[in-house]
């Protein structure tokens, strides 16, 4: 598989997520297959940051879709939580923190302090930042949020190794799921919903047979669908609970 079939898959099962999330909450089918969808775009963000010739330019156009999305987002899922783009978003930023090489000589002539120390003060400023962004996705719950980013930093550190990043992807998932087991047993039999989440690992299936290549180019169809789709979902809602 391409790109542009990843990107393609992943826009069809979010679409089918959605469209249980609005119309049939109550069916779990069309979640677990939305479940693929998110694994699949915080791949390509991976992807997208090791090859774009500008990462500036790439996140620019991420937030300019984050914020024309949200609105969309909002209404959608009646929230005000932020949407998906701005975990990816995220993601990035402490993907570029992580890479960020400080070298010591060029500092070493105004900071009086031994190689080592420097280092760990950096290590240090660089774990309190990456805090504060995990902190913000928190606060104003955006789609996701510190679980989405752990799932890029996944396929950052081990897409190369696909053994490593199926285990990775499993010990995740079950740290994931472990506050919601207390769910798990309920009155009137077995809430399944607990593990829903834990099925998006389902999209390594896919995501092991990427062969690199970029495929079809759709950039402005895959940008505008985010948006597009949620509004023509916000519209039929209102249609079939107003009448036209």
């Amino acid at each position: 598989m391409d790109s542009f079939s990843l990107k393609l898959l992943a826009c069809v099962t979010m679409l089918i997520d959605h469209t249980g999330a609005i119309f049939f909450p109550e069916i779990m089918f069309f979640r677990i297959i939305g479940r693929v969808a998110f694994p699949i775009y915080a791949f390509l963000i991976t992807e997208g940051y090791s090859r774009t010739k500008n990462i500036k330019r790439y996140m620019f156009r991420l937030f300019i879709l984050a914020i024309i999305s949200q609105i969309p987002y909002m209404l959608a899922f009646e929230t005000k939580g932020l949407n998906v783009f701005f975990t990816l978003l995220s993601g990035i930023f402490i993907m570029i923190i992580i890479d960020k090489k400080v070298h010591y000589y060029k500092l070493k002539h105004d900071i009086k302090i031994s190689k080592e120390v420097f280092d760990i003060s950096i290590y240090i400023i660089k774990f309190v930042i990456i805090l504060g962004i995990l902190y913000i996705l928190e606060k104003f719950q955006s789609d996701y949020a510190i679980y989405g980013v752990c799932i890029i930093l996944c396929f950052k550190m081990f897409k190369e190794n696909f053994k490593k990043l199926t285990l990775s992807m499993i010990g995740l998932n079950f740290l994931y799921t472990i506050p919601y087991l207390k769910y798990f047993m309920e009155p009137f039999g077995v809430n399944f919903r607990v593990f829903l989440q834990a099925t998006c690992i389902n999209s390594l299936f896919f995501i092991y047979h990427y062969n690199g290549s970029e495929g079809k180019k759709a950039q402005l169809l895959f940008y505008g669908f985010y948006p597009v789709h949620l509004l023509v979902l916000v519209f039929i809602r209102y249609i079939l609970i107003n009448g036209i």
